[in-house]
């Protein structure tokens, strides 16, 4: 059997560039089941007649043990963000942001838990978040982490944040596994308002 488990259904189009899943339409009929993580995404499958083979099938938040969680410092506010560090994912606005912030009046910090993709975009990024801290004067105030923990490590450390921030700017994708991690924390999360986020807006 082939099982197929699709992140994003909807056509992107680029400059000079167009990908759509119409093209393969009739590879994906004969799949035995297509998972697909979003309402929107079944009924686009199921307007294209993609119908008995088509699974809606839910991201779900895996739980940690509760001595992986820590509390937050009393003394410091943090605000964290976590996830692959990619130019959709907001990461230069979130520094431009924290940035903003009143420094003189409360203690800030800026955890960012963002590890490297294996693509140059995300190495070329990496570049541009610490140019863009060290012109801001924040060097000492945010904590920049592009190695790809472990997740019980990870966890760990988002747990001592105030607050957790996924501030996407843009994307197809139908689903966020990020956005669960930071959930499954227990800390605050806040998003911006995408669709992608829409599964977990309760």
């Amino acid at each position: 059997q082939i099982h197929l488990f699709l992140h994003s259904t909807a056509d992107v189009t680029l400059p000079g560039h167009e990908n759509t899943l119409t093209s393969i339409l009739s590879s994906l009929h004969l799949l035995d089941r297509i998972y697909v993580h979003g309402v929107d995404d079944v009924n686009r499958l199921k307007a294209w007649g993609l119908i008995e083979n088509v699974c809606f099938f839910p991201h779900g938040i895996s739980l940690p043990s509760s001595p992986i969680l820590m509390e937050p410092d009393p003394q410091v506010t943090t605000i964290g963000c976590y996830g692959f560090l990619l130019p959709h994912k907001g990461i230069l606005e979130l520094i431009e942001a924290f940035s903003l912030l009143d420094h003189q009046q409360k203690e800030y910090r800026l955890l960012l838990l963002n590890s490297i993709y294996p693509v140059s975009v995300s190495t070329d990024l990496e570049n541009q978040c610490r140019d863009l801290i060290n012109r801001l004067g924040l060097h000492h105030k945010v904590k920049f982490v592009t190695e790809f923990l472990p997740e019980a490590e990870t966890l760990m450390r988002l747990s001592r944040c105030d607050l957790i921030v996924f501030p996407y700017q843009h994307t197809q994708e139908s689903s966020s596994a990020a956005v669960r991690v930071g959930l499954a924390t227990n800390r605050p999360v806040a998003v911006t308002p995408l669709a992608i986020f829409d599964d977990v807006a309760d």
